[in-house]
């Protein structure tokens, strides 16, 4: 049978478009709002307001909705706007407001493995009650909401001069990259107090034949109390990839922080926990002989000014 032009037209015409991996991959990218004009149509009632009051446009970006995946995500919109985060979602043809003053956020936390990065913010909003938000980016867009981290985590502290250290000497000698990492988490002027590194904690699976065939308990992790923040970093579960990048960051404001315990664990290990105030807890584990090292980081916790 052969097929009319016309016929191979319309059959062309109504096949779905194919999804190239150029296509998917820009899927997942986030996106800068440089101007009023750009704001995606559902989002401009918020922007209204604040156009005509000649305001200048806030650091804005969209997350991605992930199209052409398996599992697409809602689009939502981040700006800062006089100390406080905003973060929209879009329902259908509105949104739904979610905002966090930067004093009530409690917890921080960046995990960045391969390309995937999830920013979860956790803490008290601005109507009331304590909400976690969880934006979802591919890993090049990080460069965008490294601002709000900034801001959010800026406003506990005053001090403005870098303070140089040879505190991460040892460190870098024990772990390179998670001293790097640690380097590059802290704020400007942040004293540190305390650096704890525990390495990589392993089981062999078949002891008495080959010392090289193990599991992973806890990944590497390193622990920094500085004068205003607990910071945690940790590898992930993916750390023996030699093309894995990534790592988790937690950070928590001393005032957030209701206290840190130890506590014995079946295997022998030890677990230290974080709780904060009235909201989730960081857990990890380390091995007894740190005992004295995290010992004195809690105290050093419960003197400083910051945790009142």
């Amino acid at each position: 049978m052969t097929v009319k032009t016309d016929q191979k037209k319309q059959i062309i015409e109504t096949q779905p478009e194919v999804m190239t991996g150029f296509k998917q991959t820009k899927g997942s990218w986030a996106k800068f709002i440089e101007s009023y004009a750009d704001v995606p149509e559902v989002f401009k009632p918020f922007f209204d307001p604040l156009e005509k009051a000649g305001r200048a446009m806030p650091h804005t970006v969209t997350t991605p909705t992930y199209e052409g995946y398996i599992q697409k995500t809602r689009q939502k919109l981040v700006c800062d706007l006089d100390n406080e985060l905003y973060i929209l979602t879009k329902q259908g043809d509105t949104y739904q407001t979610m905002v966090f003053p930067f004093k009530d956020v409690q917890l921080i936390e960046v995990n960045s493995v391969l390309l995937d990065t999830i920013l979860t913010i956790c803490g008290d909003t601005k109507f009331g009650g304590r909400a976690t938000a969880y934006l979802r980016f591919n890993a090049t867009s990080e460069p965008l909401f490294n601002p709000f981290i900034h801001k959010i985590r800026s406003s506990f502290s005053t001090e403005k001069q870098v303070e140089k250290s040879d505190q991460f000497l040892d460190l870098a000698k024990a772990n390179y990259k998670l001293s790097s990492f640690a380097r590059s988490s802290l704020l400007n002027g942040e004293k540190v107090y305390e650096i704890v590194l525990q390495p990589e904690i392993r089981k062999n699976l078949l002891k008495h034949l080959t010392p090289h065939i193990h599991r992973t308990v806890f990944p590497a992790h390193v622990y920094l109390l500085t004068h205003h923040e607990f910071i945690l970093i940790r590898e992930t579960d993916l750390q023996n990839r030699p093309d894995n990048y990534g790592g988790i960051w937690d950070y928590a404001q001393l005032s957030h922080i209701k206290n840190m315990s130890i506590s014995e664990c079946s295997d022998g290990l030890l677990k230290f926990t974080v709780a904060l105030n009235d909201g989730p807890a960081l857990e990890t584990r380390f091995q007894p002989a740190l005992r004295p090292q995290i010992e004195q980081m809690i105290d050093q916790f419960l003197r400083s000014p910051a945790k009142a």
